[in-house]
């Protein structure tokens, strides 16, 4: 009788084992972030690039990679992601794993809408943590060497997701037939394909607290570490954001400028990219799809002084 309970046992803990195998699998081939899995293999691609762009769907949607190549004469990637999703700490882990290759870019250009920081991570839900997660998705410890907070919520965050079923299903999806396509970048536009909608200003009514939320302090101090270290030209934008809505958040942006500064980012321009209504798109940070050449020449201008050259 013993016998049988103990090959019970262990059908159990193997099936328990197998099935936290299939959802880990699952994790890595990140299912559920088709736009991560399109920067990374351009990043992995990547050869001799002097400029590379970080930043959230603003600066995405808002800069052509390859027009700003032909007016600045430097190779440019831009590795964009989004902003509540992935924000400052998922353009740290990017970053971090882009300082592996043998030939870093000498220029990088970290450009978020002041709206990214807007909400604490707990208004967020743990966003910000499950986006430095998936980044990270391969070498998970290094989600746990920031600080004893993020560690909490990622410990919690990775708990739910491995006995999550939708993952242990990704798991045995691509145990069966590999990884999922990337269908980003897929319709010609590098990057999640814009909408074309129009914000209803009359509905916009964003005001922010004076005080940022201070989750975000510690990936400002590590990424400029990163930069100082590695010798990098790190420059620090306000990316595009409706002209109400940054007019209306004055004191909240030039908190953040100080609190990024304070950090070791240089800030050379202390306001964002203000965009009038007659040119907004979807979302009070989104500029209309066909202004994105002018607005790639409008960040262009900005940068131009203060770019290294192209690397000989």
């Amino acid at each position: 009788m013993k016998s049988y309970l103990y090959i019970l046992c262990g059908a159990i803990a193997l099936a328990f084992a197998a099935m936290l195998a299939f959802s880990a699998v699952g994790m890595v081939n990140c299912f559920d972030c088709d736009l991560l899995r399109y920067q990374e293999a351009k990043m992995a691609a990547m050869t001799d690039v002097d400029t590379v762009i970080l930043g959230d769907s603003s600066i995405g949607h808002a800069i052509d990679a390859r027009e700003f190549s032909r007016l600045s004469g430097r190779t440019t990637m831009n590795l964009a992601l989004t902003g509540y999703n992935y924000g400052i700490g998922g353009a740290y882990a990017l970053l971090t794993e882009m300082l592996q290759k043998k030939s870093p870019p000498r220029n990088v250009v970290l450009a978020f809408t002041p709206q990214t920081y807007a909400l604490s991570f707990a208004e967020l839900e743990g966003l910000p943590v499950r986006g430095l997660l998936q980044v990270f998705r391969r070498v998970p410890f290094k989600a746990f060497s920031l600080n004893t907070r993020i560690s909490r919520e990622a410990a919690h965050i990775l708990s739910v997701e491995l006995f999550d079923r939708q993952f242990l299903m990704a798991g045995i999806n691509a145990y069966l037939r590999g990884s999922p396509p990337i269908l980003a970048g897929s319709h010609g536009y590098d990057y999640l394909a814009p909408s074309t909608d129009i914000l209803d200003i009359g509905k916009v009514i964003e005001k922010w607290s004076a005080n940022p939320p201070p989750d975000y302090d510690i990936f400002f101090s590590k990424v400029a570490h990163l930069c100082k270290v590695h010798g990098l030209n790190c420059l620090y934008l306000h990316s595009t954001l409706l002209e109400l809505v940054a007019n209306r958040n004055q004191a909240f942006i030039q908190a953040l400028s100080d609190r990024i500064e304070g950090a070791g980012l240089r800030v050379p321009y202390r306001w964002p990219v203000a965009v009038p209504s007659s040119e907004i798109g979807d979302t009070i940070n989104h500029i209309r799809p066909s202004l994105r050449r002018d607005y790639t020449r409008k960040f262009f201008e900005r940068l131009e002084p203060l770019l290294l050259p192209p690397s000989s």
